[in-house]
């Protein structure tokens, strides 16, 4: 059960990590078309006009982040009822992550105007201040199944969430931004050279600063594919390693469980492993 609260918590952000790449690319790629124009009035109404495209597209981010977040503070939550360790070295107050949780699946509620229970919150909150509050083994096994069917719920509705609407979403807005590179990329390569041919400027630019750009830029939305693949894919395993941890704790076994969960760290590790390649890219930017 740690090891799937453990792999859980920290997959859970992965949807909204990736909604965030796909803002940040397209709002690279309208400052690169910004970048075409040159006189002051142009360039000044267009990126207003990018400023306003990145605040629309930084509400889906939030939506996202904020279904993400109710698996991840559920994970939290298994964790900190099967887990000292872990309670102790992050330090953990559950009467706090019991409320976090309630938090958490209010406001998703909210802005999606849907009706998940707020009593599948309030039992698996208490659930949480009762065994941190006393930590006997009694109370564990007491409420442990209950605690994790009614996590079920909660995993498969926002887990579908994610991969049904978000991944529908995603399936749409890539294609776009396939084109949006290309005619980005064709306009800004057209007005550069126009430019430079009126001002004389060294033809070895494009070797030291555009071709550089369009090749990173390439790479990037290369990159975006492959993650969207793999995040859909381990929402999809973080679905069904609940189900086997659920089946596990009605039949007191936690070896059914063994291969879902090597599958889902298995995801983690590729996520991590594509997320990294923007971060390094991030931490190069000037």
């Amino acid at each position: 059960m740690a090891s799937f609260g453990r792999s859980a918590k920290k997959l859970s952000s992965a949807p909204g990590d990736l909604y965030q790449q796909i803002s940040d690319f397209r709002h690279d790629l309208r400052l690169i078309y910004a970048s075409t124009f040159f006189s002051a009035d142009t360039v000044i109404s267009r990126l207003n006009r990018v400023i306003e495209y990145k605040k629309s597209f930084e509400e889906n981010i939030e939506l996202t982040y904020s279904a993400c977040s109710i698996i991840g503070t559920y994970a939290e939550c298994l964790l900190s009822i099967t887990d000292d360790k872990y309670v102790k070295a992050n330090g953990i107050e559950t009467a706090d992550l019991g409320l976090k949780l309630n938090n958490v699946i209010s406001g998703f509620t909210i802005k999606r105007n849907v009706s998940l229970p707020k009593s599948a919150g309030s039992f698996l909150g208490m659930v949480v201040t009762e065994i941190g509050s006393m930590r006997i083994q009694a109370l564990q096994k007491k409420y442990l199944k209950e605690f994790i069917d009614s996590g079920s719920y909660l995993v498969n509705i926002v887990g579908g969430y994610l991969t049904d609407v978000v991944g529908e979403n995603l399936n749409l807005e890539l294609p776009k931004l396939d084109k949006q590179f290309s005619d980005v990329m064709l306009t800004f390569y057209d007005n550069i050279e126009a430019y430079q041919r009126k001002q004389n400027v060294n033809p070895y630019d494009y070797l030291r600063l555009y071709n550089p750009l369009y090749l990173d830029m390439k790479d990037r939305l290369e990159n975006l594919y492959l993650l969207q693949q793999k995040t859909i894919g381990a929402i999809e395993n973080i679905k069904t390693a609940h189900e086997a941890l659920r089946t596990a704790a009605e039949n007191n076994s936690v070896s059914n469980s063994t291969e879902e969960m090597k599958k889902l760290y298995a995801s983690l590790v590729e996520v991590n492993n594509v997320m990294n390649k923007f971060r390094k890219k991030g931490d190069n930017t000037p």
